[in-house]
């Protein structure tokens, strides 16, 4: 004959059965699930067909993990507002201990998030968001019975500002062209560039102030006369050509706040210089020819100067046709913001082209 095996809970009568979610089959007892009321003590006997019973007490504990209720940022919070997440648990054994992570670390102190812990939660609070704040936050709570993980995205959304901010370009006629333009913000801004157009019929996409009409540029083959295209938000043409010239405006917009707008265009505030394009000539002359004299300012507009100089001696016979081209910079000079501030400086600078001999 074999032994028998029993098992008891302690106060009852009766031997636990083998069928049920608290059951005992032989020398097994299984509770499935166990929950927090199977905790106690529990006695296993075993009864020989010969000789006295054996029998043993163990004392059962169930332990219930931290559970933690799901939690989110918003998708629409924007650099300086303020914002709090609670981190709470629904179920679990006490005590119960939170921590925060950033990004797989400890919150950084630099980024003064404050936190404030109780019993069953934690909460935690930002004053005022900036984009160093984005990130993967994790709330991790820990018992005696196991440590578990909840983790949300905060994604700050961030105006666009200038890294690179378009400024006015002089160029030679037939270099190449670049007209820069960078932002950063989050999302990343779209860089857009528009062009002042002559009339409504070749308006792209925008109408500006005081009824001015522009349209979208950037779409044309690289490299094709007169033709403009975008590189890394940038604008670029292979040579400089007139028709490029004009007033350019660089649009960078994420959706978030007002969108940069800056103008490229002719300053009130220039240094002009002169350089000499020698035009086709009969015979070539090993000499240049001379530079203007008494360079100086004939009239100032909104968008225009005028300058007017006295030509040089003629050269020996035959005559070579002059042409002369003026050329901009901006001034560095502080506080130079309006046309009286314009100057010409006699000083300047000039240069003579060797243009092929025609025969």
């Amino acid at each position: 004959m074999y032994s028998s095996i029993s098992w008891w809970r302690r106060g009852a009568s009766v031997a636990l059965g083998g069928a049920g979610r608290v059951s005992a089959r032989g020398a097994e007892l299984r509770l499935a699930p166990a929950l927090p009321a199977d905790a106690g003590h529990y006695a296993c006997a075993v009864a020989a067909p010969t000789g006295p019973a054996a029998r043993r007490d163990v004392d059962i504990q169930v332990r219930n993990p931290p559970k933690i209720s799901p939690f989110m940022f918003s998708s629409e919070l924007t650099e300086g507002s303020s914002v709090q997440v609670l981190c709470g648990v629904s179920s679990g054994d006490k005590p119960m201990y939170f921590t925060w992570l950033k990004d797989g670390a400890p919150l950084p102190a630099n980024l003064q998030i404050e936190e404030k812990n109780l019993n069953e939660f934690s909460l935690l609070m930002f004053s005022e968001l900036t984009a160093r704040h984005s990130g993967e936050y994790t709330c991790r709570v820990s018992n005696h019975a196991a440590v578990v993980n909840y983790t949300a995205t905060l994604s700050v959304k961030v105006a666009p500002t200038w890294t690179m901010e378009p400024s006015d370009t002089a160029v030679l006629l037939g270099a190449p062209l670049l007209l820069r333009c960078a932002a950063k913000g989050h999302p990343v801004p779209l860089i857009t560039w528009y062009r002042r157009s002559g009339g409504a019929s070749s308006l792209v996409g925008d109408s500006g102030d005081n009824g001015e009409q522009w349209e979208q540029v950037g779409s044309a083959e690289w490299g094709a006369p007169g033709g403009l295209h975008a590189v890394n938000g940038s604008l670029a043409a292979g040579a400089a050509a007139r028709g490029l010239q004009g007033l350019y405006r660089c649009l960078a917009d994420n959706g978030v706040g007002p969108p940069l707008l800056k103008h490229e265009h002719f300053d009130d505030d220039v240094t002009l210089s002169l350089v000499c394009h020698c035009a086709p000539v009969l015979y070539s002359h090993t000499e240049p020819p001379a530079a203007p004299r008494q360079l100086r300012l004939g009239g100032v507009g909104s968008r225009w100067v005028r300058l007017v100089w006295t030509a040089p001696p003629a050269p020996p016979a035959p005559p070579a046709s002059l042409v002369y081209t003026a050329l901009y910079a901006p001034l560095r000079t502080p506080g130079a913001a309006t046309a009286t501030n314009l100057t010409v400086h006699t000083d300047h600078r000039y240069t003579a082209q060797t243009v092929p001999v025609s025969r």
